[in-house]
């Protein structure tokens, strides 16, 4: 498997749905790997369904090998995810973010970001929904996993991504999941009155 693979996996279900496809109709589009230089191979895309066959109880999968490095492998594993995966808010912010590394490192910067247009045009996107959810990546664990949930809209989530981290713990501290029923006023408010220097939940009373 790859070991930048942080896709989710699918969930119990989902892979007996795809075991059975597969045994009833065989895998119809084959894994993509790579060949390392110690003689294995290493999965680029296709690790739901290579764990899909062996559940199946097959010991062999078809391969397309692409020998690419390891920027190249890592793009292509994010394209084809994007493309053919109803992904989360926080797996498509990760992707972009990734993305804007990857580009960057492939122009010979090493830890150097690719610009908003040059990502969201290999991404597919617009430069606003580029932005977006690249700004989702600023959230705190807690506010992503609401936003992963739906129990906070990309809007919202976008607005508490725009303020400082600490601030947002204290938000969630205050809050809990309530803090999605802030609306943008909410959020500007509290950003100049902590700025100033008052305490959130001062401001939330």
């Amino acid at each position: 498997d790859n070991p930048n693979n942080f896709f989710r996996a699918l969930t119990d279900e989902e892979l007996a749905e795809l075991s059975h496809s597969i045994k009833s109709l065989g895998i119809l589009h084959p894994l993509v790997a790579r060949p390392l230089s110690d003689g294995n191979y290493e999965i680029i895309s296709g690790h739901q369904r290579k764990r899909a066959a062996e559940i199946s109880g097959l010991s062999e999968v078809p391969c397309i090998l692409k020998d690419v490095d390891d920027v190249t492998a890592e793009l292509i594993l994010i394209d084809t995810n994007t493309k053919t995966r109803q992904l989360s808010p926080m797996e498509m912010a990760r992707s972009v973010r990734r993305v804007k590394e990857l580009i960057g490192i492939s122009q010979g910067v090493r830890n150097a970001s690719a610009t908003a247009a040059e990502v969201a045009e290999s991404m597919g996107m617009s430069e606003r929904s580029m932005r977006l959810y690249d700004k989702l990546n600023n959230l705190i664990p807690e506010l992503q996993q609401i936003t992963d949930e739906g129990g906070l809209s990309l809007n919202s989530a976008e607005r508490l991504a725009g303020l400082p981290q600490e601030l947002q713990k204290k938000l969630y501290d205050a809050l809990g999941g309530d803090v999605s029923s802030l609306t943008r006023d909410d959020v500007r408010s509290i950003k100049a009155e902590s700025d100033r220097g008052y305490l959130v939940l001062t401001v939330l009373q």
